[in-house]
């Protein structure tokens, strides 16, 4: 069965002209009302998605279902500062009256007082919007993604006798963006994002999920490598854990390079640098200087990582995006700053002002997170623990900012007796605290390995792109216990 796909409407070429003419009246307003800098945002995305599922009932494949939908993102919007706070309006109607209605509403709500520089309308004029009138990149043919969908749903089919339901979402996104300010040049961007999702529900098994993903600038190709996805799904669907009926205990955690490692990293680490976190007095890393880890941590924000899903060569305020080393060698170096949160830090900003679209104000995020190698071997930090757990699959978690708790869910873990990895476990949640986990790691290993490009985080209501990696790593006492 195949469903239609649905369409949202886009600007026409009259409107981005429209608004083209009225950026620098937007700006002119700003600055007459006070604002310590503001921009234009403007925005062209396109998602495609495909949807394949397929139900079985008394061991009996039903009759599969089918659909693809295409949704545009389109629009702009204006900026403005104050000391205080960064407010954003729309604009509604793309014409001059627009642009300067929510410039006011922007500058009303942000309370901006006093005069910023000269106006900026003579830099502007004749600014060139064509980048957004172009046709987005045509994706995957649709028998290329049915062929890919079908394939992948077969391996689950063969490998997991026991299946109830699989599913395929293969996603294909493409973004522009162009930020036009009062404080530096006008900044144009292209981004091409591509995942494709695998779930299996089992009737007696647990779950196999398996995502991949890819981030670019040109054309992305089929978003996964389609063998590499196969031998993940043969790899989970032939393990069989068994679900943990014991108590709470707390024992040496190693994480696995790669994804596992690096969401515990950018959850229950990472958030606590963003500048915002800092600024409210929740963040246990606040402090330039403070040792808060072992020797063998170094933690970097790079947005400059090849295909990683996180990169950028400059933010959502048009800032440029530079590689920030937030820890080194366990001493807390810096944070992550957007323009606003820079400023009341008293440190310049470093191009993490990021938001989801237009609609949404900038906000300090993290790019690509990273724990950079140590000189741990994987195997000897295995050799190193009598009784531990090693991590294979986290799934969903949660971190308190304002007490540095968090929990995930562990969807796949092994026992480690003796220094070797022994029975498959899964119903387990993971729990500790930022603080003492930071300090209680104990090995890095020499194996980083970087997220397939999949990653995204949701922080104040809006989600972002981000990239992860880590290595090996061992951290002491974290709590596991059953899962309710």
């Amino acid at each position: 069965m195949s469903f239609p796909s649905t369409d949202t409407s886009r600007l026409t070429a009259e409107q981005w002209h429209r608004l083209a003419d009225s950026i620098p009246i937007a700006l002119d307003v700003a600055v007459e009302r006070g604002s310590e800098g503001a921009n234009v945002f403007l925005e062209s995305s396109r998602r495609d998605q495909y949807h394949f599922r397929q139900v079985v009932a008394a061991g009996r494949p039903q009759p599969s279902e089918q659909r693809r939908t295409r949704h545009y993102v389109e629009g702009a919007s204006v900026t403005a500062y104050s000391h205080d706070c960064v407010a954003v309006a729309c604009i509604e109607v793309m014409s001059k009256e627009g642009a300067r209605a929510a410039a006011l509403s922007a500058c009303e709500e942000a309370k901006t007082e006093g005069r910023t520089s000269a106006s900026p309308s003579d830099r502007l004029a004749g600014l060139d919007v064509s980048m957004m009138l172009e046709e987005q990149q045509a994706g995957l043919p649709a028998a290329t993604t049915q062929e890919v969908g079908r394939s992948l749903a077969e391996v689950c089919l063969a490998v997991c006798p026991d299946a109830v339901e699989v599913g395929v979402v293969i996603s294909e996104e493409f973004r522009r963006r162009l930020v036009v300010s009062t404080y530096g040049p006008p900044r144009i961007s292209r981004h091409a994002f591509a995942t494709t999702i695998v779930t299996c529900e089992r009737e007696r098994g647990p779950d196999v999920r398996v995502v991949a993903g890819f981030a670019g600038q040109e054309n992305i190709g089929p978003g996964c490598d389609v063998d590499r996805m196969i031998h993940e799904i043969c790899q989970q669907g032939s393990v069989r854990p068994t679900s943990y009926r014991g108590g709470a205990l707390t024992i040496p955690i190693v994480f696995e390079a790669g994804w596992c490692a690096g969401v515990w990293l950018h959850e229950a680490v990472g958030h606590f640098l963003e500048g915002d976190n800092v600024l409210k007095g929740w963040s246990p890393f606040s402090k330039p200087g403070e040792k808060v880890a072992p020797h063998e941590v170094t933690i970097v924000d790079d947005p400059a990582i090849h295909s990683s899903r996180g990169s950028i060569s400059f933010d959502d305020e048009g800032m440029p995006a530079v590689r920030n080393v937030l820890v080194a060698s366990g001493v807390v170096e810096g944070h992550v700053h957007s323009r606003l949160t820079g400023r009341h830090s008293g440190v310049a900003a470093t191009g993490n002002g990021r938001r989801e679209n237009y609609r949404f104000p900038p906000a300090p995020r993290m790019t690509n997170l990273v724990l950079e190698n140590g000189g741990g071997d994987r195997d000897a930090i295995l050799a190193s623990i009598s009784k531990g757990l090693l991590i294979n699959a986290l799934g969903s978690g949660t971190v308190d900012v304002r007490t540095g708790r968090f929990s995930f869910d562990v969807i796949l873990a092994h026992w480690i007796e003796g220094g070797r990895t022994g029975e498959a476990v899964t119903g387990l949640t993971l729990s500790g605290d930022a603080q003492s986990a930071l300090a209680s790691v104990r090995a890095v290993g020499d194996d980083f390995a970087a997220d397939a490009g999949r990653g995204i985080c949701r922080k104040g209501g809006q989600t972002v792109p981000v990239g992860l990696g880590s290595p090996t790593v061992h951290v002491d006492g974290l709590r596991v216990q059953a899962r309710n």
